[in-house]
């Protein structure tokens, strides 16, 4: 591999631009990294730099030694004979030109010093203000160029769509219309789903609240019952009233947090107290009862409040299946007539909607 910074003979191919394939014979700069760039001098005042993917033209500077590429980031200082004798080694990559050059003494840019990535940001501040000039015009004529050729493509999908048939731009805008009044019907349908899951909830522990207060005002008659009868019972009767007592209170207290684990304590109590026949009032058993009926029925709205949350996030259909939904509702055992309908119409339309999915 050759040092950097020194000349490598190159033998190569470059298209020009009227298409024709030219063989050149040039000089390549060996870089540090050990990658080579072809220098090509094309006339007296326009060389090539060739690089990996694409070739470079540009031209000298008004005062000769500055070369600009046109791809506007790509800068080539000319260095003099003499110049290129100073440079210390290894700072810059050096490269000649022809040999033709070098008996012309009127021309002594006979050297190239091709700046490196890394130094050609600093190099275009140093570049003379006339080829500096020169380039922003070129690139904002290009800009100009491009903007009119946008300016005609827009211009011209305008016309094609003006052009098209009035029927069917009609039918595109009853599509569009069609699909944002189903678009505003479903956010609407979120929205009465979301508050419709927040009243069940909210009618679930009401009606909750309400069966516990009373159960608990009635076990704590039941336990001063019990305690006047202790004295005339047996142990064995005391024992069935511990066990009875014992499972009530876990019943009641769980009652909020855990209601399945209140449910199966209160049906333990409730056969306990059957098995003995007398250890539980008419009152007492009437009010357990009562809670396990409500909360079979807040289960079964929090399960229905469940499905409304989740039809309202995603857009689906809650309770597709028609039986299930009916099933449901009943489970629930609402009390407000004016819940139960909306209800029924929300469950019936996102079914439908379902069904025709």
């Amino acid at each position: 591999m050759a040092d950097a910074g020194t000349e490598v003979p190159f033998t190569g191919q470059w298209m020009d631009p009227d298409g024709e394939v030219v063989i050149i014979e040039a000089t390549q700069v060996c870089w540090p990294d050990g990658t080579t760039c072809p220098v090509v001098v094309k006339d007296e005042r326009t060389l090539e730099l060739i690089g990996a993917e694409e070739v470079c033209q540009g031209s000298l500077s008004s005062d000769g030694g500055w070369l600009c590429w046109s791809d506007g980031d790509t800068w080539v200082r000319m260095l003099s004979t003499h110049e290129a004798e100073q440079q210390p080694a290894g700072e810059e990559d050096e490269g000649s030109d022809d040999d033709d050059d070098d008996d012309d003494d009127d021309d002594d840019y006979n050297f190239l010093m091709l700046l490196k990535p890394a130094e050609r940001k600093d190099a275009v501040e140093e570049v003379p203000t006339a080829a500096r000039d020169e380039l922003v015009a070129d690139k904002l004529q290009s800009a100009d160029h491009q903007a009119q050729q946008e300016e005609v493509s827009t211009s011209d999908s305008e016309e094609e769509e003006e052009e098209k048939d009035p029927e069917e731009l009609r039918r595109r805008e009853e599509e569009e219309q069609e699909a944002e009044r189903q678009r505003q019907q479903q956010r609407t349908e979120r929205k009465e789903c979301a508050a419709l899951a927040m009243e069940l909830r909210k009618s679930a522990q009401e009606a909750l609240e309400a069966a516990l207060q009373q159960a608990q005002q009635e076990f704590d008659v039941q336990k001063m019952v019990w305690e006047s009868l202790a004295l005339q019972r047996g142990a064995r009767h005391q024992g069935m009233v511990a066990s009875v007592q014992s499972k009530m209170e876990l019943g009641l207290a769980a009652s909020r947090e855990d209601p399945r684990r209140s449910t199966e304590a209160l049906e333990a109590a409730r056969r306990t107290a059957l098995q003995e026949g007398d250890i539980l009032s008419k009152a007492m058993t009437e009010n357990i009862e009562a809670m396990l009926r409500v909360q079979q029925l807040a289960e079964a709205r929090q399960r229905l409040a469940q499905e409304l949350v989740a039809a309202a996030a995603s857009g689906a259909p809650a309770l597709g299946d028609s039986v299930e939904r009916d099933i449901l509702l009943q489970e629930c055992m609402l009390e407000d007539s004016r819940l139960e309908s909306r209800l029924d119409r929300i469950l019936r339309e996102r079914g439908a909607e379902l069904d025709r999915l």
